[in-house]
């Protein structure tokens, strides 16, 4: 189940390095692996930091600049925009981006993971390096106040700004909008909106505790 997974990537992520209150920037779309990482990331108290779909170049240089991100996971492309291409240009695999040490790349079907990526599988083989009892020290040491989870704004007035929000912020969330639309087990939720909107982000994690996950 989702809950077995996400603690097997927590499991792989703490075995790659990745720290208690990092920035991880996600920029994909609706893959299953963006569930589970928003799972994984907060059991182990690093941040995820959600990137739009739709960013250019110079928009994923500023979010990955701005947020301080020390890791990115992303997807080949989406519609008209090449990712990995847009990081090449901006020079994340070249070690430009000061503070950005980690690259980690979600295939879809047969794609290999490009030069200077490594594949999102190997979090899963790696978790065989940290134990149960090593995940479960460090979720014992996440409150629920840390900020799990940071969302940017459009930039309709200025500059995006990184919004940041805990684990009781999203929970409740999506809690009370269980409660207030009645949904139980026996419901299923069509997610028409994209993981990295607050709407969506909150959905996600909805759907999953209504299902049991």
């Amino acid at each position: 189940g989702l809950e077995a997974e996400a603690r097997l990537v927590a499991r792989g992520l703490m075995a790659q390095g990745v720290g208690a209150g990092e920035r991880v920037v996600l920029w994909a779309t609706n893959v299953p692996e963006w569930i589970v990482l928003q799972f994984a990331l907060a059991k182990i108290g690093a941040i995820l930091v959600t990137a739009n779909t739709a960013l250019r170049p110079r928009d994923i240089d500023y979010l990955l600049r701005q947020s301080e991100a020390a890791t990115l996971m992303t997807i080949g492309g989406f519609r008209d925009v090449d990712y990995v291409a847009a990081l090449h240009e901006i020079g994340a695999t070249r070690r430009a981006i000061p503070g950005l040490n980690r690259l980690f790349f979600i295939r879809r079907g047969d794609e290999a993971a490009p030069p200077g990526f490594t594949p999102y599988e190997a979090l899963r083989s790696e978790a065989v390096n940290v134990s149960d009892a090593m995940l479960d020290a460090r979720s014992a040491a996440v409150g629920v106040d840390d900020v799990i989870n940071m969302q940017y704004t459009s930039g309709t007035t200025g500059f995006p700004k990184g919004v940041m929000l805990s684990s009781r912020n999203i929970v409740n969330n999506g809690y009370w909008i269980g409660e207030g639309l009645g949904y139980t087990p026996a419901d299923r939720l069509c997610l028409c909106v994209p993981l990295f909107h607050c709407f969506g982000c909150v959905l996600g994690v909805l759907a999953a505790y209504t299902h049991g996950a």
